[in-house]
């Protein structure tokens, strides 16, 4: 469903994407460089779907298999970190 986006738009999307962190900067002056990457991120993602315009269905599933992929992920880390865990546990007792 997305079709060519003009040199018009596409400048006045970036722009909002850019006066928008600029704001949100003098709003947290002491955010974190992770912080400002993830807020940054975050209004990519706004801004490529407002450009894409996929439609919802499409968006619900990749939403979908994204989060699943998410908790498979995270789920993997907190598996890890707890083996770590308990391996230090027991070289310590």
């Amino acid at each position: 469903m997305s079709r060519p986006i003009n040199k018009q738009t596409w400048h006045r999307l970036t722009e909002e994407m850019m006066t928008g962190m600029r704001e949100w900067r003098s709003q947290h002056p002491k955010a974190t460089l992770r912080e400002m990457e993830d807020e940054r991120d975050a209004r990519w993602v706004r801004v490529r779907a407002r450009m894409a315009e996929v439609h919802p269905a499409t968006a619900r599933r990749r939403t979908e298999a994204a989060g699943a992929a998410l908790v498979a992920h995270e789920t993997t880390e907190a598996t890890r970190i707890a083996h770590s865990l308990d391996a230090r546990a027991a070289g310590a007792a």
